[in-house]
């Protein structure tokens, strides 16, 4: 990689309501490669397992994106 290289990448977020009901997950190969499964957590929950996953072949500043990103949900009382 060239270090003057620039990566730019637009995140999209929604808040939504979700269904009673579950469908089946219809995921792409690599979600489906890595196990991806469907879970709810508590927002807090899913800053702390994010500002803590150890050895992702991911960048960790993806995780901590995230986890500022909930923060900030929730600083602005858009999620509990």
């Amino acid at each position: 990689m060239d270090a003057t290289e620039c990566f730019i990448q637009d995140n999209y977020y929604y808040l939504c309501k979700a269904m009673d009901q579950l469908t089946s997950q219809q995921l792409d190969d690599y979600e489906a490669q890595e196990s991806y499964r469907l879970e709810f957590v508590e927002p807090l929950v899913a800053i702390s397992k994010n500002r803590n996953v150890k050895n992702s072949p991911y960048n960790q500043l993806t995780f901590e994106r995230e986890a500022r990103v909930l923060e900030i949900l929730i600083t602005n009382k858009l999620l509990r």
